[in-house]
């Protein structure tokens, strides 16, 4: 079962979005503020992240920016959610790294599809990079092919 981490300040916005995930077969962990976010993301490793971008003590913007400038939760898929209707804001954080960006009031089709495409991208994401991993292998294999490895 996927794993989802919530972050958003709002209880009901957070009950919601646990309901609308356990009805599309995820588990979900939720968070009331930004500030354990990271800490959080590091701890439990989630397969995806629903993060607010309004929130009082730690903006999501931030931890957006902090969650792709770690090497532990770059890859880690995250969909901003807001009650704002700012194209700008919605550029800003596609090009901090968010995978998507959905709009409150939460329309549970739409949350779900949006969900099961960004954990889809990841996981073609994820194959290609062990493809190029293997890849680069095989032509550093070809070149030394005389070295053995013991365990």
């Amino acid at each position: 079962m996927k794993k989802i981490l919530i972050v958003d300040d709002d209880a009901a916005n957070r009950f919601l979005m646990a309901q609308i995930l356990k009805r599309g077969g995820f588990e979900s962990e939720s968070l009331d503020s930004g500030v354990r976010a990271v800490e959080t993301a590091r701890e439990i490793h989630p397969d995806l992240i629903l993060l607010d971008i309004v929130m009082p003590d730690r903006d999501g913007l931030s931890v957006l920016r902090e969650l792709k400038g770690g090497r532990e939760t770059v890859q880690i898929p995250v969909i901003m959610v807001t009650a704002r209707d700012d194209s700008e804001m919605l550029a800003t954080t596609l090009e901090a790294g968010a995978s998507d960006y959905v709009r409150k009031p939460l329309d549970s089709v739409e949350l779900l599809a949006r969900i099961n495409s960004a954990l889809k991208l990841a996981m073609y994401m994820e194959e290609h990079r062990n493809w190029i991993s293997l890849k680069w292998f095989r032509r550093w294999w070809v070149r030394f092919p005389t070295i053995s490895i013991s365990l």
